[in-house]
């Protein structure tokens, strides 16, 4: 068995389900200025992860269905999930975001298998804190050495679009930057890269900068064994 493991937020659809949820519930910018610390360096994802399910202290469950709904699929996602499939791949979707949106959002796509953060809920409401262990950079890279192990892969891809996938990055044979922001592609082209980058280029096989999912196809399918080798960052990128 193939298995492709997915980020969730400008990978399989191009805009942030934890925004769209902060939005909804009138924390977007609170959150908003939580992403930009991360950005920064001066705060972790794992904190902001946290503070995000405190903010869904006292709302109702069902923001999450429909969240997932109304999420926009990125082009050709449907497409690509169903071709993978169709060539002996499991595509597997990993958030740091929520279990309840990545598992309804995979549906719509093609996609059985999804992992995230479980929230507690108690008299038909949030709680505010984590229902299962949190999911966090280092706990990317153990959940897919775990489904590898599970499912005996033969061969195993990631997909990612910044540096918090990196982990999951590095346990895969074949790793792809997509649709990463410009910023990040200045930074990886930078002489000086700071810590997360210089660790995420050690991992990438792949860089797509474009948000077209289809772009992808051609290095997972026929032949998984043919990926390509390319040791100069430059002619990584496919725009």
């Amino acid at each position: 068995m193939r298995i492709i493991f997915f980020d969730l937020d400008r990978v399989l659809t191009p805009q942030s389900h934890v925004l769209l949820i902060a939005e909804k519930i009138g924390k977007k910018e609170e959150l908003k200025r939580l992403f930009k610390g991360s950005v920064e360096g001066s705060i972790g994802l794992e904190w902001i992860v946290k503070q995000g399910i405190k903010f869904l202290e006292g709302h109702d469950p069902s923001i999450f269905e429909e969240t997932a709904k109304s999420l926009q699929i990125i082009k050709n996602g449907e497409k690509v999930i169903n071709e993978l499939k169709k060539n002996n791949y499991l595509p597997v979707i990993i958030t740091n975001g929520f279990y309840e949106v990545a598992r309804i959002f995979g549906q719509r796509i093609g996609i059985e298998e999804a992992y995230g953060n479980m929230i507690e809920e108690k008299n038909g409401v949030f709680t505010g804190k984590v229902y299962s262990n949190l999911i966090t950079l280092k706990s990317k890279g153990d959940l897919v050495r775990k489904i590898q192990r599970e499912k005996n892969s033969e061969v195993s891809v990631s997909v990612g679009d910044d540096e918090n996938d990196w982990f999951m990055f590095k346990e895969t044979d074949f790793s792809i930057l997509f649709n990463p922001t410009p910023s990040i592609i200045e930074k990886i082209k930078s002489i000086k890269k700071e810590k997360g980058i210089r660790e995420l280029t050690k991992f990438i096989n792949l860089i797509v900068a474009n948000d077209d999912l289809g772009l992808i196809l051609p290095f997972l399918v026929p032949k998984p064994d043919l990926f390509p080798k390319i040791s100069d960052i430059e002619r990584k990128i496919i725009r």
